[in-house]
């Protein structure tokens, strides 16, 4: 509803409530032919909800872990190994 507030706000209309919305894409769905009960029923079973289903019931990730370095020491030494990768790549070793 967010984005109905700001759209509406630069217009100064009042904002949009869930039954407009509701209106438009019920109207949108009759211009596109598109049956509102069959795709209503079939949400749930789309690749999507699926792998969104499986993902939520796996364990989380670990969000603790860094994803680099985290002093200078560390971040000098990653920078010395990117070096001599680069030199080895050239040839240059």
């Amino acid at each position: 509803m967010a984005a109905c507030t700001i759209l509406s706000r630069g217009h100064g209309d009042p904002p949009w409530d869930a039954w407009v919305l509701f209106i438009f894409g019920l109207n949108a769905a009759r211009l596109y032919d598109v049956d509102v009960e069959a795709t209503r029923c079939t949400l749930g079973d789309d690749a999507f909800a699926v792998a969104r289903a499986e993902r939520l019931q796996a364990k989380p990730l670990p969000v603790t872990q860094p994803h680099g370095p985290r002093t200078r020491r560390e971040f000098l030494q990653l920078s010395a190994l990117e070096q001599r990768v680069e030199a080895a790549r050239r040839g240059s070793i």
